[in-house]
């Protein structure tokens, strides 16, 4: 079990918003690295993590708007031959 340090509060940050991707690894790396020490630390990495999760998310749902296009187009162009 994690201690209540900042590393918690920036779980429970990217829990209460959805955003919860790091693993019980992850976590543990962020502490015995001292990556977040304070209270500021983890509200901006988890603004980062949000940032980034919605970027991945979007560029994903493009890319598969544009697979399902050429899909249509290709089902299209075979039921007009």
């Amino acid at each position: 079990m994690i201690k209540r340090t900042a590393v918690t509060d920036l779980r429970n940050d990217l829990i209460e918003t959805g955003y919860d991707y790091i693993s019980n690894d992850g976590y543990k790396l962020l502490i015995d690295n001292h990556v977040v020490e304070n209270s500021s630390q983890a509200k901006a990495l988890a603004a980062v993590i949000r940032d980034v999760s919605d970027v991945v998310y979007s560029r994903g749902y493009r890319e598969g708007q544009l697979y399902q296009k050429g899909f249509d187009d290709a089902q299209k162009s075979s039921q007009n031959n």
